[in-house]
């Protein structure tokens, strides 16, 4: 910070009066360059230095359910996907035999009513696995944004525990 500039900062100007009341720089109270709030949280973790552990490893704890968490919904999408193929499978020889009905009612003009009946019943059966399709599907994607929520979760976790570790790297640099 030079002289020349009348309206730079010294660490003099972030203090006020004598009572060192805080100049707000960029939304982030600093006194001499130090970030306020840093400072606080140094001193907690220098008088209670247990409270740091025990943050880091609920936190590395609470990461492990997350984990494991999204291993169980991993399982649960293969199975859906094992029984939406399964009834993919189911439904295609449906269509194709209800395809195959439709040209015979077509063909046969005299009695269709048996026809008719059989291409109903099985048009039924076929929208009804579309249907536990559908709901597969749809259960497959709720599952896939709940990962994606607890993948969020994991990383907000390991970023605390970063800062955690910072935080512990700096008290013992402070401390020394």
């Amino acid at each position: 910070m030079t002289q020349n500039n009348p309206n730079s900062e010294t660490a003099e100007d972030n203090l006020q009066g004598t009572q060192g009341e805080v100049n707000w720089v960029s939304d982030m109270p600093t006194v001499a360059g130090i970030d306020i709030d840093a400072l606080k949280q140094l001193i907690e973790v220098k008088n209670h230095p247990d409270d740091l552990i025990s943050k880091m490893w609920h936190i590395h704890r609470r990461i492990r359910e997350k984990q494991g968490q999204v291993r169980h919904m991993q399982g649960q999408i293969r199975l859906l996907e094992d029984e939406t193929g399964q009834l993919e499978d189911l439904v295609e020889p449906l269509q194709f035999q209800m395809d195959l009905l439709q040209c015979l009612i077509l063909q046969r003009r005299g009695d269709t009513r048996k026809l008719r009946e059989q291409y109903a019943h099985l048009q039924t059966q076929a929208s009804q696995r579309w249907g536990r399709i559908s709901e597969l599907s749809l259960e497959m994607d709720q599952l896939r944004s709940q990962i994606s929520l607890s993948r969020c979760q994991i990383f907000r976790f390991r970023s605390q525990i970063s800062e955690l570790k910072w935080q512990r790297t700096q008290l013992h640099s402070w401390i020394s």
